[in-house]
């Protein structure tokens, strides 16, 4: 065998195993995500055990989870920096921002897609108030005609942190 064909093959097997680790990473998140859910919905969505959950990290996680969904549409998602922290399930937060993500990017039609997150902070009862909005045309109202700018508000969260 020829030393260029035995050195394209390695790679090729390199390139492979590579692409394997990447599956089984991502099949074990997968893997976590739905026992979580599994065990929320035996347990009437209450969950067992809350902790302290800093939300931009919850939306980078749910950003890099949908990257080539998002890259595939062109969107560039924002954050205003910090994002807070608050006492919750992590799986409870993940849902509710994966849900409202998702939302945003796959009815935003934009030329020059973006959406942002941003924080409003807390009001006087404690609770955390986000903001999730797209620069898309918006919804049209059937019976005004009319076009609404409808923006995902994710609060209040109520936290004790």
């Amino acid at each position: 065998m020829h030393i260029p064909v035995l050195e394209w093959k390695v790679r090729k097997v390199c390139d492979a195993a590579s692409k394997v680790g990447q599956i089984e990473n991502g099949s074990e998140r997968c893997n976590r995500h739905i026992e979580a859910l599994l065990a929320l919905a035996l347990t009437g969505q209450v969950p067992d055990e809350v902790r302290e959950i800093d939300i931009l990290g919850v939306v980078q996680e749910v950003v890099k989870e949908n990257a080539p969904y998002i890259t595939s549409k062109g969107i560039e998602v924002r954050h205003g920096g910090e994002l807070g922290k608050v006492i919750a399930d992590d799986m409870h937060m993940v849902q509710l921002f994966s849900n409202l993500l998702s939302n945003a990017v796959k009815y935003n039609d934009s030329d020059d897609p973006v959406v942002e997150v941003d924080y409003e902070g807390r009001d006087k009862s404690g609770a955390h108030h986000y903001r999730i909005k797209d620069n898309g045309s918006g919804i049209l109202v059937p019976s005004t005609g009319l076009r609404t700018r409808h923006s995902g508000r994710a609060g209040p969260i109520t936290s004790g942190g």
